[in-house]
C-alpha cells in the first residue's frame, strides 16, 4: 500500500519503471502480469478516463512484451463518483476469476464506497484545511 513515506514500486524483476499501476498481480512460474488501474471520475467522464489510463499502461504491457519474458495483461475498473460502476468491470472480474455474483457483489460494494465517500467530501467542501486521519496523528 502506497503512504507518503514508504510508495510501492513495480516490481523490478518484471520491468524497471517509475510507472505505478494501482494493483500489480503477477506468477512468476506463469510469468503473467495483471496490471489493474482504476478510475473515479464524474461519470460523464468514464470513458474518457478508462481510455486515458488504458493507453498509459498499454505502453508498460509493450515494454514488457518486447522484453519477451512475461504476458501482460492491463485491466481497468472505473467506479464513478456518483456511484456508476461501469458495465465493462464485468469483464474485470471473471478475468480475475470471479463469478458472475461475487462480480456483482464486489460491484455494488464499489458503488456504495464510491458514494459515501463523495458524500464526505461534500459534507466537508466548506473546510479550509484539510488534515488526512494518518497525518494528525
Amino acid at each position: 500500500m502506497d503512504t507518503r513515506r514508504n510508495q510501492a514500486h513495480f516490481p523490478p524483476h518484471i520491468m524497471t519503471t517509475s510507472d505505478r499501476p494501482d494493483l500489480v498481480l503477477y506468477s512468476n512460474n506463469t510469468r503473467n502480469v495483471v496490471m489493474i488501474e482504476l478510475t473515479s471520475p464524474a461519470e460523464e467522464n468514464i470513458e474518457k478516463w478508462r481510455s486515458i489510463k488504458q493507453s498509459k499502461y498499454e505502453k508498460l504491457a509493450e515494454n514488457i512484451r518486447e522484453a519477451g519474458t512475461w504476458k501482460p495483461t492491463v485491466l481497468t475498473v472505473e467506479v464513478g463518483a456518483r456511484g456508476y460502476v461501469a458495465k465493462r468491470t464485468n469483464y474485470v472480474w471473471r478475468k480475475l476469476g470471479l463469478s458472475y455474483q461475487d462480480g456483482n457483489k464486489l460491484s455494488e460494494r464499489l458503488s456504495r464506497v464510491a458514494l459515501r465517500c463523495s458524500h464526505f467530501i461534500w459534507i466537508c467542501r466548506n473546510t479550509k484545511i484539510w488534515t488526512s486521519p494518518t497525518e494528525s496523528k
